[in-house]
């Protein structure tokens, strides 16, 4: 009984710590720990928008390729989140989902932008209000995740500010 209780010692002494150490796909290695995740934003939508979309910017820091998979926000927000992607179908611009996922190169940043890569949010339970901001979680190919932080901008008053700073100069030139 004595060498029973011994051994179970030395087992949990020696074996135990080492496979823990060596468990594959521990926090550290995940692919979500691997990224950075940054410039998250939300374009201001009109009170009846059933879409929006949002950018961000990953940087992959890791030495292998990350796959993100597919994304979501609190079902307040929007009842369905995509990956999709603007192409140039009949000479016009469409959106489609990237089912396969959005591959970011090691040691590489992939940003998501209007008119290129984005998140897009369907089945908007309100409108996206600008200096409000929510949850978006990012998930990888290795079924790990992310949570960002996405702030709503109103880029309708930026370009009324840019097109009246414009006029203004225009104006000021032609006296």
């Amino acid at each position: 009984m004595q060498k029973l209780a011994i051994l179970t010692i030395l087992i949990l002494l020696f074996y135990v710590p080492t496979g823990i150490a060596l468990t594959p796909n521990s926090q550290a290695d995940t692919m979500a720990n691997q990224v950075n995740v940054s410039d998250a934003w939300a374009r201001a939508t009109f009170a009846l928008a059933k879409t929006g979309a949002a950018y961000l910017t990953i940087e992959n820091q890791s030495n292998s390729d990350i796959t993100l998979l597919s994304a979501s926000v609190d079902k307040s927000i929007a009842s369905v989140v995509q990956i999709h992607h603007t192409v140039m179908e009949n000479d016009m611009m469409a959106m489609q989902e990237l089912s396969e996922g959005l591959v970011i190169p090691k040691a590489s940043s992939v940003s998501l932008s209007p008119g290129g890569v984005h998140i897009m949010l369907m089945g908007l339970q309100g409108p996206l209000k600008e200096k409000e901001s929510f949850e978006l979680r990012l998930y990888f190919a290795d079924k790990s995740s992310h949570i960002t932080q996405v702030l709503v901008k109103d880029l309708r008053k930026k370009a009324k500010q840019a097109h009246s700073k414009m006029n203004q100069q225009m104006e000021m030139n032609h006296d």
